[in-house]
């Protein structure tokens, strides 16, 4: 007999990627990184990641 369960998996957030190259070359610009919902993703009706998917900081 073949047992199938759906299990509600909760996404976790991915590291962060690196910081973008800054808009300006002196000053006033702006860098942003981002991460993904897939480590691993939501699934079976689990929970998704909790905050943003991108920072900014300024450059």
């Amino acid at each position: 007999m073949n047992w199938s369960y759906n299990v509600p998996v909760d996404g976790v957030w991915s590291t962060w990627m690196a910081w973008s190259t800054c808009t300006q070359s002196c000053g006033g610009g702006t860098q942003v990184r981002q991460r993904q919902c897939n480590n691993p993703a939501p699934v079976g009706g689990g929970k998704s990641c909790v905050g943003s998917a991108q920072q900014s900081r300024q450059c």
